[in-house]
Parts: C-alpha cells; sequence; structure tokens
C-alpha cells in the first residue's frame, strides 16, 4: 500500500498549501463507488476530521517557477 495515496495537496482562501489526509471511505473515490468525485484543491472542500489532519506545506506544488 502506497502511504501517499491518501494524502491531497489543497490551498486556503489566502492560497496557502497544505498537505492533509483524506478520510479513509472518501478516499475510496480513487478507484471505488465514488470515482466521479473531482479530487479536492480547496481546504473548504474537506471535511472537518480532514481538515484537522493538515499540514502547512511549504514546497511547490507545480513545476511552475
Amino acid at each position: 500500500m502506497n502511504i501517499y495515496e491518501d494524502l491531497v495537496v489543497v490551498d486556503d482562501a489566502e492560497g496557502k498549501a497544505f498537505i492533509c489526509s483524506l478520510d479513509h471511505k472518501l478516499s475510496d473515490f480513487f478507484f471505488g463507488l465514488n470515482r466521479d468525485r473531482k479530487v479536492p484543491s480547496k481546504l473548504e472542500e474537506l471535511s472537518k476530521h480532514e481538515r484537522r489532519s493538515c499540514t502547512r506545506f511549504f514546497g511547490k506544488t507545480c513545476g511552475c517557477s
């Protein structure tokens, strides 16, 4: 099992990036019944439980400069 498969990088309203862990049941959208769910990109799209798992991310989220 890949330890990164349940992680997602999202931005808050101020543009700060966070790495968050998705709920196990919610992460099934990658491979399961909810696969049509959009991959979260904003902090507001996460549940309260998922938001508690977030850690500030200071690296680059894309290959842009």
